[in-house]
């Protein structure tokens, strides 16, 4: 790994996250990662039911 730079990792979990996936429904990770925080912000913006 000592020949592995940190702009190379970075550029191949890029790709990795924005390819589309079969088992994501077609979907990139990055999209449903980004979804995902969508619903924690809406949820922690709710006033807390009592």
């Amino acid at each position: 790994m000592r020949n592995v730079r940190q702009k190379d990792c970075d550029a191949v979990a890029r790709y990795m996250n924005n390819m589309h996936r079969k088992v994501l429904g077609y979907r990139t990770a990055a999209e449903l990662f980004e979804e995902e925080l969508a619903c924690l912000r809406q949820d922690s913006a709710a006033p807390a039911s009592v």
